[in-house]
């Protein structure tokens, strides 16, 4: 993610590679990491460079995830159309807590990475000759699913 290189492909190499569970591990960990990264890089960088009052259009939803804390990050991690890139350095202009931002990323991105993973796992278990790939897939179906349900589960609360 702090290269601009797509979750969704890192997440399949890794379901492939290390199967479900270590794949799991290492993508979601690769990816908090980056997470980590591009957020600190902007920070680090603005240094109070870039006001957000002064940003018409991102500067008041920078405004409300900072107020709502990892809750905010964790729902703006769910919108499959927001750039996991693009919200690490934009997040980074923020005041957020960096355990906030960690945690929130972390449980955000997680239902997109479990459904990566597993597709992942099922087309490696597939390619090679195993029979037991449909519960990869059909674990990756159900966390794709959540991950698209649960954001309007949460805007109807």
């Amino acid at each position: 993610s702090l290269l601009f290189i797509p979750r969704t492909v890192m997440g399949l190499v890794a379901g492939g590679v290390f199967d479900f569970w270590w794949g799991l591990v290492w993508a979601a960990t690769g990816s908090v990491l980056g997470a980590i990264a591009g957020f600190l890089i902007a920070r680090y960088v603005n240094s109070g460079m870039i006001d957000l009052e002064n940003l018409p259009k991102l500067g008041p939803v920078l405004q409300r995830a900072e107020a709502g804390g990892w809750r905010a990050v964790t729902m703006l991690r769910l919108i499959p159309v927001i750039p996991h890139s693009f919200s690490n350095y934009a997040l980074g202009l923020t005041r957020l807590s960096l355990g906030g931002y960690a945690l929130g990323s972390l449980l955000g991105q997680l239902p997109m990475t479990i459904a990566y993973v597993s597709f992942g796992a099922a087309g490696g278990r597939a390619a090679a000759g195993n029979q037991d790939w449909l519960l990869p897939a059909i674990v990756g179906a159900i966390a794709l699913a959540a991950s698209i349900l649960l954001p309007h589960w949460q805007k109807a609360r």
